[in-house]
């Protein structure tokens, strides 16, 4: 992957359309994909763990590695930053969207449109020429990136990568690059999403690892709960300056029937 002088932005989704009450996409965003990479191949080596790092049943270190991984996040670095959009089933209808040429279904047009509404609210790389990479898996019918080129600022179709968390160096001696960020968004995305459904009543695993990782979010974010049931965006460590916002998490609201309504609002 290269290192170029451009904001590479990792997606990831968490949560079925029409059968989970919360829906969730999260995005990382770096200039320094490299030395992310390092770091967290660092922690793996002191954690002693080379396995897939995700938000799933697990051992002992497995859960050291997440919950190192996290703590590095919010510790203070500014190389990378996380948006997460979360939805409400209660507030998506596959109608909302006009632009639908593909005839997809509604969990995949909600993957990219998700994907374009909180790329473009990025606001600590809005000027960024930008790469963009992500999963293949569930947009089958999707052409991502002619869906989103020309409608997500600075991106353009060559920079736009079909990945998978889980893919392996040629060598079989670590996860790729790519790889690696993938799993910390996919970690991010999935315990943030597993903390909303755990403090609104719809999660129902009390596994001890989730629950860890989902206690670990709360930590930094204590604040979720009330903010989300008030429709309010919430951002860490605080709102301004942008470059600044290590971690926000974006409610989903707007007419469900009108495209041109907004979706982000500041608050």
């Amino acid at each position: 992957m290269p290192n170029n002088n451009k904001c590479w932005i990792f997606g990831d989704e968490s949560g079925r359309l029409g059968q989970d009450r919360f829906f969730a996409i999260g995005i990382i965003g770096t200039r320094k994909p490299k030395e992310v990479i390092e770091i967290l191949r660092n922690i793996r080596k002191k954690t002693e763990y080379f396995d897939e790092v995700s938000y799933k049943s697990s051992n002992q270190k497995r859960t050291l590695c997440c919950i190192r991984w996290m703590d590095w996040f919010f510790s203070g670095q500014d190389l990378a930053h996380f948006k997460i959009l979360i939805k409400d089933s209660a507030d998506y209808d596959i109608n909302y969207y006009e632009d639908n040429k593909y005839q997809a279904g509604a969990a995949q047009l909600a993957y990219c449109e998700s994907y374009k509404e909180v790329m473009n609210n990025f606001a600590c790389y809005t000027a960024d020429a930008k790469g963009f990479v992500y999963s293949k898996i569930g947009l089958e019918k999707m052409n991502v990136e002619e869906h989103l080129v020309g409608k997500v600022r600075g991106l353009l179709k060559e920079n736009c990568h079909s990945k998978h968390s889980s893919e392996k160096k040629k060598d079989d001696s670590g996860y790729t690059g790519s790889a690696e960020i993938l799993q910390l968004c996919d970690l991010l995305t999935s315990s943030t999403r597993g903390l909303c459904c755990s403090l609104f009543g719809e999660e129902t695993s009390e596994s001890w690892d989730k629950n860890t990782l989902r206690k670990n979010i709360h930590y930094y974010i204590p604040d979720i709960k009330e903010k989300l049931s008030n429709n309010r965006n919430i951002y860490f460590p605080k709102y301004q300056p942008f470059e600044e916002q290590m971690f926000v998490i974006y409610k989903w609201r707007g007419g469900v029937k009108r495209q041109n309504a907004p979706i982000l609002r500041r608050m």
